[in-house]
């Protein structure tokens, strides 16, 4: 049997604005899938994840911009906002500013998403002012630089006193990885797949939390995505419900941010960097 794609529609239409809902929850037409894969080949990499892939994938991605895009933020800096699904769901309340290292990825982005200021540039040397934005979103970025702390630093520094910083990172000691450790003796392995060679290192829960800290961050919350069972899934789609079963794990995961898949974190700046 075939998912009912239904229920995925109507999951997607929930976390987006009113002002793009109707244009992009029911997926992409062919155009729209000529997005950029990564610079050193990977297929995938760069997907616009509002338009295509499965739901699972579009309900993940889009949810982390969701919750801040529902509110007047300010000045919002979106690092590696890739090909700006979510810099254009931020702008539909708040001033934005995207950034991105790929000029392929900026290029689609401002055709595809116009209404945010597209920048090509470094998340380790961010090209604005300091003090010069309300907020910063970061998904999927930090497992991605060879210096995460000069990235937190970055951050705090274009950052206005008491600014927030959201972002979010893959989780190798999620469940099943901790179930394989405990019962079978398997380590838990320093990234989720060891074939992305885009992923520099990835960051357990308490590690990312004490990283966090010790750049000057107040973390205020943390929200899990997804607690990773992949072999009770069958049944589910075989019974065309496997969107249900996606979507339900993923709310799941936001309870339980150490055993989950990915981790959204929410903090605020304490100090900018360079001050005592």
């Amino acid at each position: 049997m075939k998912d009912d794609h239904r229920f995925g529609d109507r999951r997607i239409k929930e976390l987006l604005p009113e002002d793009v809902a109707l244009s992009w929850a029911e997926g992409p037409s062919e155009s729209q899938c000529e997005v950029p894969d990564g610079d050193r080949g990977l297929v995938g990499e760069r997907d616009d994840c509002s338009l295509r892939g499965k739901f699972l994938v579009r309900f993940e991605h889009i949810s982390r911009y969701s919750e801040v895009a529902r509110a007047d933020r300010g000045t919002v800096l979106d690092i590696g906002c890739g090909t700006g699904y979510g810099s254009a769901m931020l702008s539909s309340k708040s001033k934005v500013v995207a950034l991105d290292i790929s000029p392929s990825a900026a290029a689609f982005a401002r055709r595809s998403h116009p209404g945010p200021e597209y920048m090509v540039g470094d998340a380790t040397a961010i090209p604005l002012a300091g003090g010069s934005v309300d907020a910063i979103t970061a998904f999927e970025v930090i497992e991605h630089l060879a210096e995460p702390g000069r990235f937190l630093d970055e951050c705090r520094r274009v950052l206005k006193a008491g600014g927030s910083l959201v972002m979010s990172s893959p989780n190798p000691a999620h469940f099943t990885n901790r179930l394989k450790k405990t019962f079978l003796g398997v380590p838990i392995p320093p990234r989720i797949w060891a074939g992305n060679i885009y992923h520099v290192r990835e960051f357990t829960h308490d590690q990312m939390v004490s990283l966090l800290s010790s750049k000057g961050f107040e973390v205020t919350r943390t929200r899990g995505q997804t607690i990773a069972l992949p072999y009770l899934r069958g049944p589910f789609t075989y019974l065309g419900k496997g969107e249900v079963y996606d979507w339900t794990f993923s709310r799941l995961g936001a309870g339980f941010p150490r055993i989950a898949y990915t981790v959204v974190y929410s903090a605020i700046s304490t100090q900018r960097a360079g001050e005592v």
